[in-house]
């Protein structure tokens, strides 16, 4: 016999004590029934709870809601906060892009997961390879690790290189690098990425040779401090928002057809007691060149030798 009643809704729209003969039963439970009733109900305009404009524009001010105002620093009788949301501060600066939460634990990795042994201390890396974020590398004062031609490593968490490294193709940093020892860029290219720091420490030399090039985005940080020296006969671009601090007595020597490109909104400082040395090589800034610094106490002064072109050579100590 024909089931005398219209096909249902899918779902169907029914309390949970109506019953049709041509309804299975088990296709909805109690439970989803019930939801289904509560949606419904709540779409009536009388059932709804709106904000009059006053109480969301109330609540937008006190910082509630996806429009609410922010408020990037706290005061109270119990302490101030002038960073609450942790962002990147350089100077009394504070970049807006969020910073990436910190790792929970740090993890030592062996040299042996992004490289190859090939013979005594020797390493290479055949194949692109990550160090990623919480990871720390520590290369020995007797390692010497290369970077094979055709390959790329991505640096997302920590180098502490106290011993050789040699640059034939690609080192993507986001993260950290610590010279400590040598950093020999081969005709190699480094982009030192928005996040990216590179240090060269005390006793640590950046070479980078002819044809090698080293990109400072917008957001990377070089730091050559502490009488390290830092030596170009290739191309370093300083771009808009790189900062390169040569600091306390420290060297960078851009020799023999060596260019540094400091591009507008790009920033060097020559802090007191170091030297930018330009030997039959080209410094072109346009962007802020300090020598001294408005860092230096004192306003003392940096030095630099040779001739720089570009629209503003030097800026004056403030």
């Amino acid at each position: 016999m024909p089931c005398e009643h219209p096909p249902p809704p899918d779902p169907p729209n029914l309390w949970s004590r109506a019953t049709l003969s041509c309804v299975n039963s088990n296709a909805y439970t109690s439970e989803q029934l019930a939801m289904r009733r509560k949606a419904e109900i709540l779409n009536y305009k009388g059932n709804k709870n709106p904000l009059t404009k006053k109480q969301q524009w109330s609540r937008n001010v006190k910082g509630n809601g996806p429009l609410g105002k922010k408020v990037w620093a706290t005061q109270n009788i119990l302490g101030s906060n002038p960073n609450v949301f942790n962002l990147q501060q350089v100077g009394n600066t504070l970049i807006l892009c969020p910073k990436t939460p910190s790792c929970v634990s740090e993890i030592e990795i062996d040299i042996s997961t992004i490289a190859t042994n090939t013979g005594g201390n020797n390493w290479s890396i055949v194949e692109n390879k990550t160090i990623e974020k919480c990871q720390i590398l520590t290369i020995r004062d007797d390692i010497t690790l290369t970077v094979g031609v055709g390959f790329i490593l991505t640096v997302n968490g920590t180098i502490n290189n106290n011993g050789i490294i040699f640059n034939n193709d690609t080192i993507n940093n986001n993260g950290t690098i610590n010279t400590n020892n040598q950093f020999n860029n081969n005709g190699g290219t480094i982009y030192n990425n928005t996040g990216g720091i590179i240090y060269n420490n005390n006793g640590g030399i950046i070479d980078s040779n002819t044809g090698a090039t080293i990109y400072n985005y917008t957001g990377g940080i070089i730091y050559n401090t502490i009488a390290s020296e830092f030596y170009s006969a290739g191309i370093i671009y300083n771009y808009t928002g790189g900062i390169i601090y040569n600091t306390i007595s420290s060297i960078i020597e851009n020799e023999f057809g060596g260019t540094i490109e400091n591009q507008i909104g790009g920033i060097i400082y020559n802090n007191t007691g170091s030297t930018i040395d330009n030997n039959v090589a080209t410094i072109n800034n346009n962007g802020n060149l300090f020598s001294p610094t408005p860092l230096d106490i004192g306003c003392g002064i940096g030095t630099i030798i040779g001739i720089i072109t570009g629209n503003f050579p030097i800026n004056a100590c403030s």
